[in-house]
C-alpha cells in the first residue's frame, strides 16, 4: 500500500464493483450459500429465487470498520427477500443497473438505477424484489455511529426517540451527498489489502463523514434539530408523546395497550390512529420492538454471578412463549437469546481472567 492515496487520477473513474474488488465476501450460484452469507454481512432474511434460476450467481463484495460499510449486491437473476425490522442500523441501496422493487406498509417502491434510490431505517421490515439485471452499491451506517455524531451535530435536543427516515424511496437528487460518502469509503478501503490495514484515524473518520451524510443529505424526525440546533418536537400529537415516555421509561412490561391509552387521556382507536400516523407503527408493534430491544441490552449485559435465565428475563419483557420469543428474537438479532446469555457470560470470563491475570 502506498504512502499517498490517489483519490483523483487521470482516466475514468472506476466502477464501485472495481473499487471493491479486493473485496469479495462471497461468489456463489447456491442460493442457500448466498441466504447465509447475506445474513452474516447484513442481517437475516429469507432469499427466494425467481422463477428462471439458470443465471443465479450471488456476488457481494464488503468493506468497512467502525460503524461505516459499503458493498456491491448482484444475483444474477430476479430475487425476493423478506427482511424482519433490524434496528442496528440505516441502509442506504443504490443501484447501479435495473430495479429494486420496495414493498413497505402495502405500497410497492420502484427504486431504478440513474433515478431514484432506497433508505432502509432502523427497525423497518421490508419486502424486496430485485431484477435479473440489477447490480446495487449500498451503504450502511450502524445506528451507534449514527447516534454518535447526531449527538455532535445537535447537542441541544434529545437523543432518545426512535430515528426514522422518510422513505423508502428517496429521489436521486437529494443522495449525492450520501453517494459520495459511500463511494469514498469505497475509495479508501479499495486501496488497502484489507479493512485492518487503514490507520484507525481514518477509519474513524471515513465513519462520521458517513453518519454526518446521511443525517444532514436524508430526510428524517431529527433533521430540524440536527439543522437549527434546538430540541425538536417529541413525535406526533401529546397522545403519542406520552405513550413512548412511558414504554421508554418501562423497567418491566409494566403496561397494556389499553393502560396506554388510558394514561394519555384518549381511545385505544384514537391512539392506534395517531401512532400509524406519526411513527409508521402500531402501539402494539411500536411497545413489541422496545420491550425485545431492553431483552437484548439485559442479555448482552447478563453477569452469571446473577443466575440470569432466558426465560426469566423473556417473561419480565411481558414474552410469556419461551418458544416464540427465541424464534422472534433470532429473527431479529441473528442468533437464539441463550447464544447472547452464553457470549456474555464468556465475555465477562475473559475480562475477570485479564484482570485477574
Amino acid at each position: 500500500m502506498s504512502a499517498n492515496i490517489d483519490l483523483a487520477a487521470d482516466g475514468p473513474s472506476p466502477s464501485e464493483a472495481d473499487l471493491l474488488s479486493g473485496y469479495e465476501r462471497y461468489h456463489t450460484r447456491s442460493p442457500k450459500e448466498a441466504e447465509i452469507g447475506f445474513a452474516t454481512l447484513l442481517a437475516p432474511h429469507r432469499l427466494r429465487v425467481g422463477p428462471d434460476q439458470t443465471g443465479f450467481s450471488a456476488l457481494t463484495r464488503a468493506a468497512g470498520a467502525d460503524g461505516a460499510f459499503v458493498y456491491y449486491i448482484s444475483w444474477g437473476c430476479e430475487v425476493m427477500f423478506d427482511r424482519p425490522a433490524y434496528d442496528e442500523y440505516v441502509a442506504v441501496l443504490m443501484p447501479t443497473k435495473g430495479w429494486l422493487g420496495v414493498h413497505h406498509e402495502g405500497r410497492r417502491h420502484v427504486i431504478a438505477a440513474g433515478q431514484s434510490f432506497a433508505v432502509l431505517s432502523p427497525g423497518q421490515d421490508v419486502r424486496m424484489r430485485w431484477s435479473p439485471d440489477s447490480e446495487v452499491f449500498s451503504l450502511r451506517v450502524d445506528l451507534r455511529c449514527v447516534r454518535r455524531m447526531l449527538r455532535t451535530l445537535a447537542p441541544a435536543g434529545t437523543a432518545d426517540r426512535p430515528l426514522r427516515f422518510a422513505g423508502p424511496a428517496v429521489d436521486l437528487q437529494y443522495g449525492a451527498s450520501v453517494h459520495g460518502a459511500a463511494r469514498l469509503l469505497a475509495t479508501v478501503f479499495g486501496q488497502y489489502a484489507s479493512t485492518d490495514s487503514v490507520p484507525q484515524p481514518v477509519v474513524r473518520q471515513l465513519a462520521d463523514h458517513a453518519a454526518t451524510a446521511v443525517l444532514l443529505g436524508l430526510e428524517h424526525n431529527y433533521l430540524d434539530e440536527v439543522m437549527h440546533g434546538g430540541p425538536a418536537s417529541r413525535p406526533g400529537p401529546t397522545d403519542v408523546r406520552t405513550a413512548v415516555e412511558l414504554i421508554d421509561a418501562e423497567t418491566y412490561a409494566r403496561y397494556t395497550i389499553a393502560d396506554l391509552a388510558r394514561l394519555s387521556g384518549v381511545t385505544v382507536r384514537t391512539l392506534e390512529l395517531a401512532f400509524r400516523r406519526s411513527m409508521a407503527v402500531s402501539p402494539y408493534v411500536y411497545l413489541q420492538r422496545e420491550r425485545l430491544a431492553k431483552a437484548h441490552r439485559e442479555l448482552q449485559a447478563a453477569n452469571p454471578a446473577d443466575r440470569v435465565m432466558v426465560a426469566d428475563v423473556a417473561m419480565r419483557w411481558g414474552f410469556g412463549h419461551n418458544g416464540r420469543f427465541a424464534a422472534r428474537y433470532r429473527q431479529t438479532y441473528g442468533v437464539l437469546p441463550s447464544e447472547t446469555l452464553r457470549q456474555a457470560c464468556a465475555d465477562l470470563y475473559r475480562s475477570n481472567t485479564r484482570l485477574c491475570g
